[in-house]
């Protein structure tokens, strides 16, 4: 949408990735997974671990924006989990439904 709205090259295109729920604790179900999979292009983010499959949504984000031609230099994702930290961030997951929102932004500068 930048390239075609806005005539932006995706080399001048900044990003960050705020905190959010980390593949150790985003257990999904397989529609969620090839969703994602879908949408980000096949990578490392989707874990199975007995059962259960895990989505680090971070990590298919980044891929994301380097398949879209972002520089490496130019991502910046927090490494700190939602879930994993109830008192600072609100997490639906760990809330079980009942949980306050973040918010995100996104600017042309």
């Amino acid at each position: 949408m930048f390239r075609q709205q806005y005539n932006s090259a995706p080399e001048d295109v900044i990003v960050a990735v705020g905190p959010s729920i980390q593949g150790s604790c985003y257990v999904v179900g397989h529609e969620v997974a090839d969703a994602v999979t879908k949408t980000t292009g096949e990578g490392e983010y989707v874990s199975i671990r007995g059962e259960n499959l895990y989505v680090d949504l971070p990590s298919a984000n980044r891929l994301q924006a380097l398949n879209e031609g972002i520089r490496p230099e130019n991502i910046w994702v927090s490494n700190e989990c939602t879930h994993c930290l109830p008192d600072k961030f609100h997490s639906y997951r760990f809330a079980k439904g009942v949980a306050g929102r973040q918010c995100g932004i996104i600017a042309v500068v």
